[in-house]
C-alpha cells in the first residue's frame, strides 16, 4: 500500500432502506469500493434481505443501537440494552457482532463509551466539515460540493440510506449525489478504502 496515496472512508447511516440501499449497493460495485454501513437493529430485523446484501458484496455493517435513540438521555442499563439487544440481531441475522460502533446523532458521554469500550467496540464518527445534511434531502449539488470541497486526507465521510427507523425515506438525491461523489473524489486524488485503511485516528 503507498503511504503517500490520499485516503477517504465512505460511511452511511440509517439503513437498511429497500430500493435506496440497493442502488447504493450498486453504485460502489460499478466503483469497486467498499463502505461501512450503520445499521439500526431494528431495520436489519424489518428488512433482513437488505441487510445481508450488504454483508455479501463485502460491506462493513457497525451498530447504531437498536432504535435509534438519544444515547445520551438514557441510564447505563437502557444504553445496554440498545447495544445487547442489536447484537442479538445481527447474530441472529448476520452471524456476526459488529466491531464498530456509531452513537445516532453523534452523541454519547462517558457512560455510553465505557460500555462501547468494555465491550470492545471501536467508536466510529465523521468529519463535521463532510456532513453534508443529505438527512433532510437537500439538492444534488449541494451534497456533492460539500464532499468534493471537504474531504480530506483520512476524512470519514457521513452520508445516508435512510433516516432513523423510518421505512421508504427518499434518498433518491443523496443516490444521484453518490455517482458524482466517487469519481470527483478520484480526481482530486482521494481513495475510497474500508474504515481500516485510513491513515489516521477513525475516533474523532
Amino acid at each position: 500500500m503507498n503511504p503517500l496515496v490520499k485516503k477517504a472512508c465512505l460511511t452511511f447511516d440509517d439503513g437498511p432502506n429497500g430500493e435506496y440501499t440497493l442502488q447504493i449497493l450498486d453504485i460502489l460495485e460499478k466503483h469497486k469500493k467498499k463502505a461501512l454501513f450503520f445499521f439500526p437493529a431494528m431495520n436489519v430485523e424489518r428488512q433482513p434481505d437488505i441487510a445481508l446484501s450488504v454483508q455479501t458484496q463485502g460491506h462493513l455493517i457497525g451498530n447504531h443501537t437498536y432504535d435509534h435513540p438519544h444515547l445520551n438521555t438514557l441510564t447505563k442499563e437502557q444504553v445496554l440494552w440498545q447495544i445487547e439487544r442489536s447484537e442479538e440481531i445481527f447474530q441472529s441475522i448476520l452471524g456476526i457482532i459488529p466491531k464498530y460502533f456509531r452513537p445516532p446523532y453523534g452523541e454519547y458521554n462517558q457512560i455510553v463509551e465505557d460500555i462501547i469500550r468494555e465491550k470492545g467496540y471501536q467508536l466510529i464518527l465523521w468529519d463535521m466539515s463532510c456532513h453534508s445534511m443529505d438527512w433532510k434531502n437537500p439538492p444534488v449539488q449541494a451534497i456533492v460540493d460539500i464532499i468534493i470541497e471537504r474531504a480530506s486526507d483520512g476524512s470519514i465521510i457521513l452520508l445516508h440510506d435512510g433516516r432513523n427507523t423510518r421505512i421508504g425515506e427518499p434518498r433518491h438525491n443523496t443516490i444521484s449525489a453518490l455517482k458524482e461523489i466517487i469519481p470527483q473524489l478520484g480526481e482530486r486524488g482521494l481513495e475510497i478504502v474500508p474504515i481500516d485503511r485510513l491513515c489516521k485516528n477513525t475516533k474523532k
